[in-house]
């Protein structure tokens, strides 16, 4: 019986239909695309990315001249930016070149001339929020969300600091630029205008004479003292004010009152600038802007055409005879 069973389960199988796969031919499907390449985008540090360094002269107390309003600059001077680069090809690896430059143009992109290398800086922490790391805006055009944090594998800090030299003058385009490998490149968007090294001349207008005085009489005389400086430049500008005894150069026997010279101490002076004003102060003596004082006190400056209003008064000693020529009462003008 078993026997029986197995021959008829066979017999089955055997009569059921069924489909084979016959190979009649192949295909192969080989994936493409086009490559697009990252061109490298320059972001200016936001929290502090941008100062400005006093020239090596000291003029400015502490050599602090990060209080300028304007954007103008002198021989020595330092403009500083701290900047990050995103190249998703790889950074540094694959970046060639990051500058900063000048350009001679005054609107479109800029595309800055190869002025000062800069150097990698201190690195963000792989995966540190760009945001509080004054790095806000990090995004390719068109994007519509910023980068959220560092990748060390395609970023990098990057500082660079521009030294004027003597031979730049006049209104200039600054920007920083970086460059890869292929030559793809792209620049920081804060294109910033600057004034290099601007003229500067101080025009004193007004009676300089006390006229006719004996001994023991006072006389003054105002003058109007105005920043000249180069038009387009913005240079602000502090008046200081200084002098010296005065001598006798006939060498005519002179004596005021005990000797033969008036002295500075004699002298004294007050000032008007708009509704900041002075008392009267004696003037420090000195021959050089180290030794001088600010006209007017505080952080009073003057634009280009400004001008502030300066009286000098002399009182004669009692007893006082020659005539007291040989001698100075100086005006300096620093820019801020």
């Amino acid at each position: 019986m078993k026997q029986i069973l197995s021959l008829i389960l066979i017999s089955m199988l055997i009569g059921m239909p069924f489909a084979m796969a016959v190979p009649i031919g192949q295909i192969s499907i080989t994936p493409t695309y086009t490559s697009s390449n990252f061109e490298p985008l320059v972001f200016l540090n936001k929290e502090g990315g941008r100062v400005l360094f006093d020239d090596p002269y000291g003029i400015w107390e502490n050599g602090n001249i990060t209080r300028r309003n304007q954007n103008y600059v002198f021989t020595g001077e330092q403009i500083q930016w701290t900047v990050l680069v995103w190249d998703k090809n790889g950074v540094p690896e694959k970046i060639e070149d990051v500058f900063a430059g000048w350009v001679e143009q005054t609107n479109g992109p800029l595309d800055p001339t190869q002025q000062v290398n800069c150097e990698m800086g201190n690195q963000l922490n792989n995966g540190a929020n760009l945001g509080r790391a004054g790095y806000p805006n990090v995004r390719r055009p068109g994007d519509q969300e910023d980068q959220q944090t560092f990748n060390s594998d395609t970023m990098g800090i990057y500082v660079c600091t521009l030294t004027i030299e003597p031979t730049c003058h006049g209104q200039k385009w600054l920007g920083v630029k970086a460059i890869d490998l292929t030559g793809a490149s792209g620049t920081m968007q804060e294109a910033e205008s600057w004034f290099c090294n601007p003229t500067m001349t101080i025009d004193v207008s007004g009676e300089t004479s006390f006229g006719e005085l004996g001994p023991g009489e006072v006389g003054s005389v105002t003058i109007s003292v105005q920043n000249n400086a180069e038009p387009n430049s913005g240079m602000e500008v502090v008046f200081y004010i200084s002098g010296t005894d005065f001598y006798d150069p006939t060498s005519s026997g002179a004596k005021c009152p005990i000797s033969n010279y008036l002295s500075l101490s004699q002298f004294s002076y007050s000032a008007v600038q708009g509704s900041i004003s002075t008392m009267d102060q004696s003037i420090p003596y000195g021959k050089s802007i180290t030794s001088a004082r600010k006209i007017l006190p505080g952080t009073v400056s003057t634009n280009p055409g400004g001008e502030l209003s300066l009286t000098l008064r002399l009182e004669i000693p009692q007893p006082c005879n020659g005539q007291f020529t040989d001698g100075s009462i100086n005006l300096w003008a620093v820019a801020v």
